[in-house]
């Protein structure tokens, strides 16, 4: 009978749900057949739900073991196609979805027109069974979502997958002229070129309503400079995005003339709250690099979040830093500052200097993040001096600071660390970890 009270119910359905349990739900449900249902099941055959409801509001499916036959089945959740608005999708970690999977999926989804967010994710793709094939007969299904307000779309290792087949998917979007966000990742999937970004910019470029743009390339070996750039162009069309994440970590052809062009696109979004820039182990990046990424900052002075990873980028040092500096001191509205320099040895207390004399102009700062781990030339004193600097933090909340490998840092360095810190009386969570992998909080 409680059912009956709410206008929205959550269900959450796993393989050790009973089946008497079913049974008697589904008269519950039938009497609740007003109010949206927000349904999700983990590790459960599609066909025992398929009789539940019929005003399945919100859909969740995620599985450890998800066949080609258990996607077609799908199909009987969507009885009521004008009512779904969200779907999502986990093909889970033993991915065992072949083409035909992919074509039962678009076939299903053809139907919702109604739907507004859409969540697939597809982890560690067998190298044989995801072609061009079934990304062409998933990019039908998309077609028709002319009502998409928000897409995500997650894979890995799918090698068979090529230009072409990224190509079908990318003509997709045009009719999806409704999209706010779009978020992608491809992992390791090492077709992926140049040309294909040229295509992804091209035709996202078209989407005006855009609001926020993640793109992850980790591992797609064959991209160079001329895929940062050509990614880059759709900062030029869509200057009104709020959020930006381009990830291009283990992309080792990358040097810093691809940061070049990505810096030159970066300073038109003038409406730009959070960025997050990712090229870990792009070992070619160099102190040119990141100067140019410190002057694309430059104009970005609406910025509220900052992510900047170049762990593994060695040839970074002290002067990098400096020229980082320079463009962080004029974000006085933001909020959340996240960098990571791990293993970059060039780093010293020099460089950490830099960045402790941005911390006099944030004032509205409420989470650094701070990684330097295996920088071995960082000592107590350079540490010693950061947190000195923080002690003027009147909203800071929450500190992580990461020298695993300074083997210069010793337990005297961090006693006199949180000295400093005892002024800062808003301060809810504080992490350093010293070179002894040892968290004190």
């Amino acid at each position: 009978m409680g059912l009956l009270l709410s206008k929205k119910l959550h269900l959450y359905l796993s393989s050790f749900s009973s089946q008497p349990a079913f049974k008697n739900l589904r008269p519950q449900l039938y009497k609740a057949r007003r109010y949206k249902v927000d349904m999700h099941i983990f590790n459960l055959n599609i066909h025992r739900v398929k009789l539940l409801s019929s005003n399945v509001w919100s859909f969740r499916a995620e599985s450890s073991l998800l066949k080609d036959k258990t996607i077609k089945a799908l199909k009987s959740t969507m009885n009521s196609p004008e009512i779904m608005q969200k779907l999502e999708i986990n093909f889970g970690t033993y991915n065992l979805t072949t083409d035909a999977g992919f074509k039962y999926f678009g076939e299903n989804i053809k139907r919702l027109r109604s739907l507004k967010i859409l969540n697939i994710n597809f982890p560690r793709c067998q190298s044989d069974d995801i072609t061009n094939y079934g990304l062409k007969e998933l990019s039908r299904g998309l077609k028709s979502l002319t009502s998409l307000q928000s897409l995500t779309l997650e894979t890995s290792w799918c090698h068979k997958i090529t230009e072409k087949g990224m190509r079908s998917l990318t003509k997709s979007f045009k009719r999806l002229v409704f999209l706010q966000s779009i978020s992608f990742e491809f992992y390791q999937c090492v077709n992926i070129n140049d040309k294909t970004l040229k295509n992804f910019s091209k035709d996202l470029s078209k989407l005006t309503q855009l609001r926020l743009f993640c793109c992850s390339f980790t591992g797609c070996m064959k991209i160079t400079d001329e895929g940062v750039s050509n990614m880059s162009e759709i900062l030029v069309s869509l200057t009104s995005l709020h959020k930006v994440v381009f990830e291009f970590s283990l992309c080792e052809q990358i040097t810093d003339k691809g940061l070049k062009n990505l810096s030159d696109k970066l300073n038109k979004l003038s409406c730009l709250k959070i960025l997050v820039l990712r090229f870990s182990h792009c070992h070619k990046i160099t102190d040119r690099g990141l100067q140019d990424v410190s002057q694309g900052l430059g104009g970005l002075t609406s910025l509220e979040s900052i992510i900047l990873n170049f762990n593994f980028c060695r040839e970074i040092t002290d002067k990098g830093l400096k020229s980082l500096r320079k463009s962080l001191k004029a974000f006085i509205l933001l909020q959340h500052l996240n960098l990571y320099f791990s293993t970059c040895s060039g780093i010293t207390d020099e460089g950490l200097n830099y960045l402790s004399e941005i911390f006099k102009n944030l004032s509205s700062l409420q989470t650094i993040a701070l990684v330097f781990s295996y920088c071995k030339q960082i000592t107590d004193k350079g540490v010693n001096d950061m947190s000195g600097n923080l002690r003027i933090f009147p909203s800071l909340q929450t500190l992580h600071l990461y020298f695993i490998g300074c083997s210069q840092i010793n337990d005297e360095g961090e006693k006199i660390f949180y000295e400093n810190l005892r002024q800062l009386q808003f301060l809810k969570d504080v992490d350093f970890t010293d070179y002894e992998n040892i968290k004190i909080r």
